[in-house]
């Protein structure tokens, strides 16, 4: 493993060494690289956030780790860390109670930190007792709230009136009638289903804060959740939909939500008056399917006659814009595309020229030419978080955005960091000997998958990267969310959040364990890994949701599925924005939609 990495070795004491530090063992070095799996490393995550980090954002690392990490012995890693967890707690406690130079007994101070622990893990729909955490037995805490419907009732009515008759008084008359139409499915309980559709730049975004703004100002829930992490940042108290209703990854004829009846979740789906999705999937049916037999099964048992109707009888408000991105195939060419598209769409097959005056010209290297155009005195602000915030370059391939990344990545003058994942073939897989003699972990490593990071991860100090994983959404960490990196640590990584309503602030990011199925390979793939991607380029996909100011989009060849052009030109608000560079050997200067 270690040959794998170590260039040029002249003895065993160079194989041992990483950085100037030399182990005294293989399997050590391995361990200080990440390429073995070890409880001790969440260890190495919480000492070395304690430097950086406050009480509430270790507190929030800690449910991050309990959630996404695989961690062994999670009582252990609590008992170990539980008093630094608590060093706002007692602070607090004395400020609220008005009580000086008293000493709050450990047992108590323990159990409020258990109690916030348990708060945050709630917001996830996961509990202390799933980690084999105790639940505070303390009266405070005893209460049988359900603390997702607190959550999600902690608005200020008079403040959300205010905004709702300042927003409604601004619609138009579609707006109006969409407004009144569910407004009286609500008020009526007749529980039906809207689709609202239209293209970027039509208000839908603001007709449903309007409509969220009017329900929650009366004390009714309403669930607000999006396809993906960027859009459901973009709605008050948004989540992404399968964080909510969690939606199983992979689907089927067969499946449905992972939501029992009893628990808080559906009580929190009983009470709710309305529920609202931004871009919907709506070609994936499943996935509609899924939630449609989950509700239906929650809420027949209010009433029997609710299991007859569509997601139980719930008001539900879908939305999104037919024009943007439909599902990639595959490795499918033109024809396989426009035969999935043609299923929701007539025939479409239409060339655009694209007007002079939006193309960049070049020499002999178009990549230098474009980095060049878009990030304008590179070297003087590359670290500035409003320069990186309004520009990107868009591409239709994840193969070009990785090379356009690395080249802006050797232009940053910091040192490089490498983090090499820990990669295996997940336990639970049939045959799991026979695999691991087939696929070892050289060949695990070379693996790239969609939504994965890479096994070998070179970062810097002052690098724009993505996440890649809904991580904490309720504090702006989601799919998608761009940062900028502050500290890079051994075992955790501080970045600011660049866009948003949580612009600005600071969060930690431990490695994670992602697992991923592939048709081509016969085993789940487990890649313990900082799950980030550099990002000053990203694809046409993943630019759905972002806002920016000046984009450049990269065609080495023509965008390939329906509506990435619209998407990629609608990332600006208007036309001194956008500029597009065509790469000479598609003979063309036009784009095919």
């Amino acid at each position: 493993m270690l040959l794998n990495i170590v260039k040029g070795p002249r003895s065993f004491e160079d194989i041992r060494t990483v950085g100037e530090i030399q182990y005294p063992a293989l399997q050590v070095t391995c361990m200080a690289y990440g390429l073995l799996y070890d409880d001790k490393e969440w260890i190495q995550v919480l000492d070395e956030s304690t430097a950086w980090a406050s009480s509430q954002q270790l507190r929030r690392l800690f449910v991050i780790l309990l959630i996404f990490c695989d961690v062994g012995d999670p009582v252990r890693l609590f008992n170990t860390f539980w008093r630094t967890l608590a060093d706002d707690v007692e602070y607090n406690m004395l400020r609220i109670f008005g009580i000086a130079y008293t000493t709050i007994p450990d047992e108590f101070v323990k159990k409020h930190v258990l109690f916030e622990l348990e708060k945050l893990l709630n917001r996830k729909g996961n509990s202390l007792p799933d980690y084999n955490l105790p639940l505070p037995a303390c009266s405070v805490f005893a209460n049988s709230t359900n603390k997702l419907i607190v959550e999600e009732l902690l608005f200020d009515p008079f403040d959300l009136k205010i905004k709702y008759e300042l927003m409604v008084n601004t619609l138009n008359n579609v707006h109006n009638t969409i407004h009144d139409d569910i407004d009286n499915s609500v008020q009526s309980g007749d529980g039906r289903l809207f689709f609202i559709y239209g293209h970027g730049g039509t208000g839908k975004t603001y007709l449903y804060k309007t409509i969220i703004y009017k329900f929650r100002s009366e004390g009714k829930i309403v669930l607000v959740v999006a396809s993906s992490g960027i859009a459901s940042l973009l709605l008050p108290g948004g989540r992404t939909a399968h964080s909510r209703f969690k939606i199983p990854i992979n689907l089927d004829d067969y499946s449905s939500c992972e939501i029992k009846r009893g628990t808080q979740l559906s009580e929190l789906i009983k009470q709710s008056a309305l529920v609202i999705w931004d871009k919907a999937p709506m070609n994936r049916c499943h996935c509609f399917e899924a939630i449609d037999r989950c509700f239906r099964d929650i809420l027949s048992t209010s009433c029997e006659n609710f299991k007859n109707l569509p997601f139980g009888g719930k008001t539900f408000v879908l939305g999104g814009d037919f024009r943007q991105i439909l599902p990639i195939v595959p490795q499918g060419t033109k024809e396989d595309i426009h035969v999935k598209t043609n299923r929701m769409f007539d025939e479409e097959n239409n060339w655009i020229n694209i007007p002079s005056k939006f193309i960049i010209t070049y020499d002999d290297n178009p990549i230098d030419s474009i980095i060049t155009y878009v990030y304008t005195e590179f070297m003087e602000s590359y670290m500035h978080l409003t320069y990186l915030q309004e520009r990107a370059i868009l591409c239709p391939r994840n193969e070009v955005v990785e090379i356009i990344n690395s080249v802006v990545l050797d232009l940053v003058p910091e040192q490089d960091h490498v983090y090499y994942s820990y990669d295996s073939i997940c336990n639970n897989s049939s045959n799991l000997e026979e695999l691991l003699l087939l696929y070892p972990v050289e060949f695990l490593n070379t693996l790239q998958l969609d939504g994965f990071p890479q096994h070998a991860l070179k970062l810097k100090l002052d690098t724009l990267v993505m996440l890649l994983c809904n991580l904490n959404p309720s504090v702006g960490l989601c799919n998608g969310t761009r940062l900028l990196i502050i500290q890079l640590g051994v075992r955790v990584i501080e970045a600011q959040i660049m866009t948003g309503s949580f612009a600005g602030d600071r969060v930690f990011i431990p490695r994670i364990v992602l697992s991923a199925i592939d048709k081509k390979w016969p085993f789940i793939l487990k890649r313990r890994q900082f799950p980030l991607r550099i990002c000053y380029t990203m694809t046409i996909n993943k630019s759905q949701g972002q806002t920016l100011s000046k984009i450049e989009i990269f065609l080495d060849h023509p965008v390939f599925t329906h509506g990435q052009l619209y998407v990629a030109l609608s990332r600006v608000m208007n036309e001194n924005g956008i500029s597009l560079l065509i790469k000479k050997t598609t003979k063309m200067l036009k784009a095919y939609i």
